[in-house]
């Protein structure tokens, strides 16, 4: 039950988050919101990690391993997730974002966590649901959004190094606690992003914008610690199809908030793609 909940959680969490990652880029840019994003993800969660999970006692080299590996492709995903919702519809960015889930679970299986076969048609509808998406993303968009095709390219290689984050998170709770999961990724961002645009003058003044980025932060990390405890307790596979529902809290708050709108093939092939994570969530 822990695995279900903890990625249903993660999928709300996630889902309204990409929602407020598209205002807030839209109001100053992919740079200035991946740099503000890790300010204040790391005001938020390191502070968090310090008090309640400062002892160190069993932590090693491999957990420290998984931890960097985990933060910076956390890192490595950021920027061309924030440029994806910039550049294209968040129901289709949100979409293929899903892809994240089964990325993760396939790391799993390649490894040693086994899978049964109707998971694995699971993961394969997946896959088809997301090549149809970008196949037609040269269908009509809304106006401000006319690059789709590179948002959904964009939106793929994110889901892709956010799916090895969330496997190199799982791999390092055994050894590390999970607080420092969320803060690690967020610290690591601040280094090597938010603290070089600041020294080269590239980083907004804070504004309107900044409301949008905490909340995002705030969710985007609480979502990683409900994934952590849940793929804790039942395995990386399960939480992870589950929190790739993102996708569906995403588009459905896009339709209401942003208005947007997508074309029917870009639905058709998203509704495949999210069918195939459905199929992977009932089999296990």
């Amino acid at each position: 039950m822990t695995g279900i909940v903890g990625g249903l959680l993660a999928a709300l969490l996630w889902g309204s988050s990409t929602v407020t990652d598209a205002r807030a880029t839209r109001l100053v840019g992919s740079l200035g919101v991946l740099g503000w994003s890790s300010i204040a993800g790391c005001v938020l969660t390191l502070p968090v990690a310090i008090v309640f999970a400062h002892d160190g006692a069993g932590v090693n080299a491999e957990g420290l391993m998984w931890l960097s590996i985990s933060s910076l492709a956390a890192v490595a995903a950021f920027a061309p997730f924030y440029r994806a919702v910039q550049l294209g519809p968040v129901p289709l960015v949100a979409g293929l974002g899903a892809t994240e889930g089964g990325v993760a679970a396939a790391i799993a299986f390649a490894t040693g966590e086994r899978l049964p076969a109707l998971t694995l048609l699971g993961l394969l509808i997946a896959l088809g649901g997301m090549v149809f998406v970008l196949m037609s993303v040269r269908t009509p968009v809304p106006a401000g959004h006319g690059r789709p095709l590179q948002a959904g390219l964009l939106a793929t290689l994110a889901a892709s190094l956010f799916g090895l984050s969330l496997y190199a998170g799982a791999r390092a709770i055994d050894h590390v606690p999970e607080l420092w999961l969320p803060a690690g990724s967020r610290t690591f961002g601040t280094v090597l992003i938010a603290l070089p645009l600041l020294l080269i003058g590239r980083l907004p003044r804070p504004g309107r914008f900044l409301r949008f980025t905490f909340y995002s932060a705030l969710a985007q990390s609480t979502g990683y610690f409900a994934f952590l405890v849940a793929a804790d307790s039942s395995g990386v596979s399960v939480p992870a199809v589950l929190a790739s529902q993102a996708s569906v809290v995403g588009m459905v708050i896009s339709f209401f908030v942003l208005r947007e709108r997508l074309s029917a093939r870009q639905l058709a092939g998203i509704a495949v793609l999210l069918t195939g994570v459905a199929v992977v969530a009932a089999t296990r």
